[in-house]
């Protein structure tokens, strides 16, 4: 028993040390800097998101600034979560968890990007340990426990109501308790500030989910394109395996909560895909439950898996080293521009005479130079979709008007503007002082 938790605890910090060194050698994205503008404006509710990924990004930037303080708090969250997954597995797949976990690509980026996802995962696996605790024993820190991790998920992505909606499905039962009830006020109460957040602000992250995002459409590509993806981030090669251990298993009572959490989550996106485009960190949660479900009971062998994973585990360490060098790839796999590259076209950027007001038009682009700077700078939307700028009103607060000389930068070549090449999203277009108003009336 004692060698098996050493087994164990070497390998989690063994992960933690692989995500830590990809983080050293990896440049922030669009997205987690934009995530850092959420984190130096904390508050209840965001344009795009819950709060808990500002949260968790000012934790760890209370030790500096910088992607290892950015990203840290996520990856002790990624392996809490490593560690929770396997008091949810039978003893003897304890070690083969550890390295599936490591060969399921939604898993894995948990660990070192700072994105909502991952808080999203660590309160899920958190929720349906508690829940075995909570159905096992109905105790006031067990109540209390389950009310405040739900909150959580809540506060994490609104995919979590998906995970509570699955969880009670598969353990109805705890409906007939009349601590559920209790449950139900205190997540409601502890929920409570964000719903107000949104009312004050005209419910504008609902409206943006709902109506706000792709043109929504029937289109097989989307229907397919899911389909493969989540052939790959089940195992790959493996997914025939995991999936039939998995509906063994399911037929376990007290395994329902993952099943639902798993097949049920899998084929709701699937119902989805008929609409929408899918983005496959939507079924970060249902990964996390097909691997606990295939795992639950002893796997007597487990070479068959092993030979299967090996693909899988080869195909991330080649993504992971390219992430980290990209051997020259950089002109061939456009989305290798959004982590490389970026300290030369900072350098060009500060070298231009762009004083006294910078403006951006792309919040993408103004979230990753004011990460680079530690420098919040406005946006002025409009070309470019809304984003919690619209709500900071930065331009108001700093007093530029439109008479104001100003830097305007956008993807738009106003008047034979100044061009950064990106090689990934549009190219960078900066015209360098002129008045706010003429560069609006030009946009329209």
């Amino acid at each position: 028993m004692h060698s098996l938790n050493y087994r164990k605890n070497i390998l989690i910090v063994f992960v933690g040390l692989l995500s830590l060194i990809q983080i050293f050698f990896t440049d922030i994205t669009y997205d987690e800097s934009y995530y850092w503008i959420y984190s130096k404006f904390l508050d209840f509710g965001y344009y795009d998101h819950p709060p808990m990924v500002a949260v968790f990004i000012w934790f760890g930037e209370l030790l500096g600034h910088g992607v290892i303080y950015t990203r840290l708090t996520f990856i002790i969250s990624m392996l809490f979560t490593l560690f929770t997954m396997t008091k949810l597995v039978a003893r003897e797949n304890v070690i083969f968890l550890i390295v599936s976990f490591f060969c399921f690509p939604l898993l894995v980026a948990s660990g070192f990007l700072a994105l909502p996802d991952t808080p999203l995962l660590l309160f899920s696996v958190l929720l349906w340990k508690k829940s075995e605790d909570y159905l096992k024993e109905n105790s006031v820190q067990n109540i209390l426990s389950v009310s405040i991790i739900i909150a959580c998920l809540f506060y994490s992505k609104y995919h979590g109501i998906l995970v509570v909606i699955f969880t009670l499905i598969g353990i109805p039962q705890i409906a007939k308790r009349k601590s559920f009830y209790i449950i139900t006020l205190l997540v409601v109460l502890f929920y409570l500030p964000h719903v107000i957040w949104q009312f004050n602000n005209d419910f504008v992250s609902f409206k943006f989910h709902l109506t706000g995002r792709k043109e929504k459409h029937f289109d097989i590509e989307n229907i397919t394109n899911y389909l493969l993806g989540l052939i790959f981030v089940c195992g790959f090669l493996a997914a025939p395996l995991f999936t039939k251990m998995a509906l063994i298993n399911s037929k376990i009572k007290s395994n329902k909560i993952y099943f639902y959490n798993s097949f049920a989550f899998f084929v709701f996106v699937f119902l989805l895909s008929f609409r929408n485009a899918i983005e496959l960190n939507w079924i970060v949660t249902a990964c996390a439950s097909f691997i606990i479900l295939a795992l639950r009971e002893p796997i007597v062998k487990k070479s068959s898996f092993y030979i299967l994973l090996l693909p899988s585990f080869l195909v991330l360490v080649m993504f992971r080293v390219l992430i980290i060098y990209d051997f020259g790839l950089r002109e061939k796999v456009d989305r290798l521009n959004e982590i490389h590259g970026w300290q030369v076209r900072f350098n060009e950027f500060y070298a231009l005479d762009l004083e006294p007001h910078v403006v951006f038009d792309n919040y993408q682009y103004a979230a990753k130079f004011s990460y680079f700077r530690n420098y919040i700078y406005p946006v002025k939307h409009l070309r470019s979709r809304e984003s919690h700028y619209s709500i900071l009103n930065l331009i108001d607060k700093y007093k530029i008007n439109l008479d104001d000389e100003v830097s305007f930068v956008g993807t738009k070549n106003i008047f034979d503007s100044y061009r950064i090449e990106t090689n990934y999203k549009d190219p960078i277009y900066i015209e360098i002082k002129t008045q706010l108003r003429d560069i609006m009336d030009k946009y329209e």
